[in-house]
């Protein structure tokens, strides 16, 4: 019996074939630049955006894509041509489109974009996971040399700043630092600790005070960071030296 229900447990994300078959959903457009293009094949093969390398969707969402499509009925979703129609600005493009048996068929977003979302959303969380794991965790590195702007109660910079250097004390998430005036030349000292480190989010504070700063780095670059310092959003920046 054990065995049966092992067999049973192996089979149950064995999906029909129904394939070859390609859908290419894409939604684009909109004031902020908003986009997301997905490409699935019926081996489960998702490519996402701009990716070039193939990932592997979960079978469990290819069973639920399977299903949904075999309800579909070919001949009542045709692709009929597109109107022409002169573009606007920041209007939003959308497509949705099976090929098949060397047919080409659009079906109602309705029935399948809620789906094709959700893969979509799972996929790019999985790549993003995967660009995190290649990059390893932080390093503090040594020496960090900042810049911090200075900017007026309407948020406007008139070229005042702090530019400052962190001495990090070895094996510890503590920073001497030293910062300099870039025009009375005045400095200050004081000691800044590392809170959070965390898939490209830093939280840090200054230990007098109580300042606080967060900042961001894309993992490709790990050793350059951007953020904001208390209130004053974007207005610091630091480079990592190893």
């Amino acid at each position: 019996m054990a065995a049966l229900h092992a067999a049973l447990g192996a089979c149950s994300h064995v999906r029909a074939v129904r394939g070859p078959w390609t859908v290419e959903y894409a939604l684009v457009g909109g004031v902020a630049g908003y986009g997301k293009y997905l490409i699935v094949h019926d081996d489960g093969q998702l490519l996402i955006g701009g990716q070039q390398t193939p990932s592997q969707a979960p079978p469990a969402q290819m069973d639920a894509l399977d299903e949904l499509l075999s309800k579909l009925d070919l001949a009542a979703v045709p692709c009929r041509p597109r109107e022409e129609h002169q573009h606007v600005s920041d209007d939003m493009y959308s497509k949705l489109e099976l090929s098949i048996g060397g047919g080409k068929y659009c079906p109602e977003q309705a029935l399948l974009g809620p789906l094709l979302d959700s893969i979509l959303a799972d996929g790019n969380k999985r790549l993003e996971e995967e660009r995190w794991a290649r990059a390893g965790p932080f390093k503090l590195g040594r020496t960090w040399r900042v810049e911090e702007l200075v900017r007026d109660s309407s948020g406007v910079y008139h070229g005042t700043s702090w530019k400052g250097v962190w001495v990090r004390r070895p094996d510890s998430n503590t920073f001497d630092a030293v910062w300099r005036h870039n025009k009375t030349g005045e400095e200050i000292r004081g000691m800044v600790e590392l809170d959070v480190a965390e898939h490209g989010q830093l939280l840090l504070h200054r230990t007098t005070g109580g300042l606080r700063y967060r900042a961001s780095y894309a993992p490709e670059r790990p050793s350059t960071i951007s953020g904001s310092v208390g209130a004053c959003d974007n207005c610091w920046h630091a480079v990592i030296e190893q």
